[in-house]
């Protein structure tokens, strides 16, 4: 999987942008949390968290992601095994 690679709790993520119909700034991202070894029957996984901009006026989504409360809910995300 291509993408920036990020330390999140502990665990590498790799962050993909997504960016809008004209390609002029990012809209979205998403990033991609690493779950192999977590199936009983040893299929290799991943779970993924999507962040949208609603607000169109704003010109990054990386302007977003410096918001304590997106930042919050980001870095609550932790992948265990149950």
């Amino acid at each position: 999987m291509t993408g920036a690679v990020k330390q999140v709790n502990g665990e590498d993520v790799v962050i993909k942008y997504v960016e809008s119909l004209d390609l002029s700034k990012y809209i979205g991202l998403t990033r991609y949390y690493n779950t192999d070894g977590m199936r009983e029957d040893g299929i290799n996984t991943q779970f993924c968290a999507r962040f949208y901009m609603l607000d169109e006026s704003i010109e990054d989504v990386d302007i977003l992601l410096e918001d304590e409360e997106v930042k919050a809910i980001f870095d609550s995300i932790k992948i265990e095994k149950k």
